[in-house]
C-alpha cells in the first residue's frame, strides 16, 4: 500500500468524503423516524377513538367511517414499515421514509372529496346541521 491508498477507500467519485454523506443520511433517517414513530401513534390512537369513543354508529357516513378507519390502519403499517424499511436499506433506502407524509397527503384528499361529494359540506361524515340560507326580507 502507497500513501493515500488507504484513503481512497472513504472518498467518493467527486472526492467528497462518503462519512460526511452518511453523516446527513443518518441525521434524515433519525429525524424522519422519529416524525414516523409519533405519526403512527396517532394513527394508533385515532383507530382506538374510531372503534370506542364513536364507532360507526356517530357518523352519517358509513364510507368516510371506512376510509377514516383504512386511513388510519394504513398510516400506522406504512409508518412502522417504511422505518424499518428506510433503516434496512439506507442509504439508498432513505427515501422511503418520506412515504407516510405521502399517504397523508392522499388519504386527505380521498376523504375530503368523498365528503365533499357526498353532501356539498365539508362536514367530515358528521351530519352537521346546515343552515337554510337568510331570505332577504321586502
Amino acid at each position: 500500500m502507497g500513501p493515500g491508498q488507504s484513503l481512497r477507500v472513504f472518498r467518493g467519485r467527486d472526492g467528497g468524503r462518503l462519512i460526511c454523506y452518511a453523516g446527513r443520511v443518518l441525521i434524515f433517517l433519525i429525524a424522519f423516524s422519529l416524525f414516523n414513530l409519533c405519526a403512527a401513534g396517532a394513527a394508533r390512537n385515532g383507530i382506538v377513538n374510531l372503534d370506542r369513543m364513536h364507532g360507526p354508529k356517530g357518523w352519517q357516513s358509513k364510507r368516510l367511517y371506512v376510509i377514516g378507519k383504512t386511513a388510519a390502519w394504513g398510516l400506522l403499517l406504512l409508518s412502522l414499515w417504511s422505518t424499518a424499511a428506510g433503516w434496512t436499506f439506507a442509504p439508498n433506502g432513505a427515501p422511503l421514509v418520506l412515504l407516510p407524509i405521502a399517504w397523508l397527503f392522499v388519504s386527505g384528499v380521498v376523504f375530503a372529496v368523498v365528503d365533499f361529494a357526498e353532501d356539498g359540506v365539508f362536514d367530515f361524515g358528521r351530519g352537521a346541521e346546515i343552515k337554510p340560507a337568510a331570505t332577504p326580507k321586502s
